[in-house]
């Protein structure tokens, strides 16, 4: 007598705690901006340097003591035990940070006590004995290749598709290379090429960071980068300048169609793509995810999309929120989940499967927002062109020009801004009751994957099971 075959389940146990998670959580997606309208040069060929540091400043500086408390969460709420390798790194940059605090509150008070003369063997001894103590913490290589493992039942996808994971601030890589890049490598079924950025301790890593979102500074990661990137926290800012230059060398057509760029947390306002003047141009893919608490975010794509308007922030938006009803907890650190790239996996891919995370929940598409995005590229940009004989086109003229080239495509660029918002309102009109994973390239290949998998691992009699699941 044959015993009832239980039904096929992939990591049901695993999955459970992460799914009951995930249903205290809500998803909002602000769209991108239209074509046309999208296009444009960074703010740092339109403004001063100094008005933007200026300006930035005021962001940055007030964000730093919620970006330590992120991150001294998330070296705590790390998984698995710690080991020996991890508490030396985490070590090491604690105090290598707190070697250049100590720098900057003793040079401020003995500047007023001692001498130039005196005080400058002090500082160079401080500066080496810092500068030793980064290169013990960046000893280990940031670029390198992560084989998939496919000896554990495993497979490789498309090998036409090339993945790239640009790291972010943290205490330690350990967990990255440890945890992360054989998740993602295992999620995707991809050799990963990674890039993680060199660590110098918090204080000159937040003045890098504050530097690079306005001058455009390459690194060793942002010159190598190509094809797909998955970037995190500050690792936007590299993929932000490959954007830029790459934008700025390539047509908008096939090739720029290829790359995409998704982002978790990431930390720059600004990502800029080629200037809309066809009908039929083809654009990156950006993708952008974001925690609503992320210190990062808060000073960067939600700073872009909400209220740093004359810049531009290309992509959509997927911004994850508490539920109304859900507990918050208050206190110095954050709250339970973690904004590592590891932390973002799990809100999103809980057992490898978007459907059971927060994507798996119905968007509330964030109009009013996408509305003003709209409007403040129209009465930016739109209005100050000038028409063919020198002279700026009113609202008036331009809804007559607008008339007359409606019947055909041509090139209306001059009138991306009178068209967009009432064509943002049909779409966000149209977006309403999606789901997360819909019309998500990243959800859309990990959904593919984990469907084909459960197929794999399942043995034979478990077949029929799989057939009427429609994996």
């Amino acid at each position: 007598m044959s015993s009832a075959l239980p039904p096929p389940t992939c990591k049901a146990n695993a999955s459970s705690q992460a799914v009951k998670s995930a249903a205290s959580l809500t998803l909002s997606y602000t769209p991108a901006l239209n074509d046309g309208a999208s296009g444009t040069v960074p703010l740092t060929h339109r403004r001063p340097v100094l008005s933007l540091l200026a300006a930035d400043a005021r962001v940055v500086a007030p964000a730093a003591p919620n970006i330590v408390s992120a991150l001294i969460a998330s070296g705590i709420r790390h998984r698995g035990t710690p080991c020996w390798a991890q508490i030396r790194c985490a070590s090491l940059y604690v105090l290598v940070s707190a070697l250049e605090v100590q720098v900057l509150l003793s040079a401020a008070v003995l500047w007023l006590a001692l001498p130039g003369v005196a005080l400058l063997p002090w500082l160079c001894l401080e500066t080496a004995l810092i500068w030793v103590l980064a290169r013990a913490l960046n000893r280990e290589g940031h670029t390198f290749v992560h084989v998939a493992d496919t000896t554990k039942g495993g497979f490789m996808s498309d090998q036409s598709v090339h993945w790239i994971v640009v790291g972010g601030m943290d205490v330690t890589q350990h967990q990255m290379r440890r945890t992360t890049l054989p998740r993602l490598a295992q999620l995707f079924g991809q050799d990963m090429q990674v890039f993680l950025p060199s660590r110098h301790g918090f204080p000159l890593d937040l003045v890098l960071v504050f530097f690079r979102r306005n001058l455009h500074i390459p690194t060793a990661q942002s010159t190598a980068l190509a094809v797909r990137i998955l970037a995190h926290n500050i690792g936007a800012l590299d993929a932000a300048w490959v954007m830029s230059h790459l934008c700025a060398d390539l047509p908008a057509g096939d090739s720029l169609r290829k790359l995409e760029v998704c982002t978790f947390g990431a930390t720059t306002a600004e990502m800029t793509v080629p200037l809309g003047n066809h009908c039929d141009v083809s654009y990156p893919t950006v993708t952008h995810f974001a925690i609503e608490e992320d210190p990062f975010a808060q000073i960067g794509v939600f700073l872009g999309v909400r209220q740093r308007l004359e810049g531009r922030l290309a992509g959509g938006l997927f911004t994850i929120q508490d539920s109304p009803g859900a507990p918050t907890s208050r206190g110095i650190l954050p709250q339970s989940r973690s904004y590592t790239l590891d932390g973002y996996l799990d809100v999103l891919f809980p057992d490898d499967d978007p459907l059971a995370g927060v994507l798996g929940h119905v968007c509330r598409i964030d109009r009013e927002v996408s509305e003003m995005r709209a409007q403040s590229v129209g009465s930016r940009d739109r209005r100050t062109r000038r028409g063919s004989r020198g002279k700026r086109l009113s609202w008036t003229a331009l809804g007559a020009v607008a008339d007359s080239l409606s019947s055909g495509c041509g090139d209306h660029d001059e009138m991306a801004g009178a068209f967009s918002l009432s064509e943002v309102r049909r779409r966000d009109k149209a977006l309403e009751g999606m789901k997360g994973y819909e019309n998500n390239r990243l959800a859309e290949a990990v959904r593919a994957r984990h469907q084909l998998r459960c197929c794999v691992e399942w043995d034979g009699a478990a077949v029929s099971h799989c057939q009427y699941l429609g994996c």
